[in-house]
């Protein structure tokens, strides 16, 4: 099959927020384009998502770079790593290759990637990379840094699993409530691009764990109002079952 760029980007999330749309999916349609052109499966494309996670981090620990060039090499390549994870999904799908294998891997990646970058940073900022916060205070920062995009992603992909069975094409129309776009503005300030791209620009610029603070602050947040808003949606989806299954 003559696979074109058109043909991935339109299997792309239909719930994903704006900014992983464009900044996310837009090029990992790409890297699924050019993955199906050189034969590469899915799963590896999964995996090379980590390894280029570990290349964005290797300069932290182990050079003596300029700070700034540090930033911009960790932005660059965490993107690219994101880049890689949204290409994975696409590149399933568009070639016919789903597996309840790969979801699965695909998500170990996703929390992988997740927990072991914001620890590799985390570290090796520890003692420097801010402004006005105290290192005393690095220390506690640092589990915030971990936690809430972790448990939000568990979340997110069992109650996905459970309502929809991870079915990135169903129809979605987000809420046109002032709580619904509340959440998709919010989801935009705590999602994948802007922490990936926030970390490097943060670190080139010296003020690491003030982003850090500030954007799992908001993420604690976001995740503590999706809890309630789930518990909503899993209970409707309950009650709809039981009356499926007595009527």
């Amino acid at each position: 099959m003559n696979y074109t760029y058109q043909h991935f980007w339109k299997l792309r999330g239909t719930s994903v927020f704006w900014l992983t749309a464009h900044f996310g999916y837009r090029p990992g349609a790409l890297v699924a384009l050019i993955a199906a052109r050189m034969g590469l499966s899915p799963n590896l494309v999964s995996v090379s998502a980590f390894f280029v996670s570990l290349v964005a981090l290797a300069p932290l620990m182990l050079s003596n770079w300029a700070q700034w060039v540090q930033g911009l090499w960790l932005g660059g390549f965490l993107l690219l790593s994101f880049w890689c994870d949204c290409a994975d999904g696409l590149l399933a799908r568009g070639t016919g290759q789903t597996s309840t294998f790969g979801a699965i891997l695909d998500k170990t990646n996703d929390m992988t990637v997740t927990v072991l970058s914001n620890s590799v940073i985390g570290i090796a900022a520890l003692g420097h990379q801010s402004w006005w916060i105290p290192e005393s205070w690095q220390f506690f920062i640092l589990p915030l840094t971990l936690f809430p995009r972790a448990g939000f992603s568990v979340l997110n992909w069992l109650k996905d699993m459970e309502m929809h069975q991870i079915n990135r094409l169903r129809a979605y129309e987000p809420p046109q409530t002032l709580f619904g776009k509340a959440k998709r503005v919010a989801g935009n300030l705590t999602d994948d691009v802007t922490l990936r791209t926030g970390a490097g620009v943060s670190w080139a610029l010296g003020a690491y764990w003030e982003f850090a603070l500030a954007i799992n602050t908001v993420f604690l947040v976001v995740l503590l109002g999706y809890l309630m808003t789930s518990k909503r949606d899993l209970d409707a989806f309950d009650r709809e079952n039981k009356e499926r299954k007595e009527s």
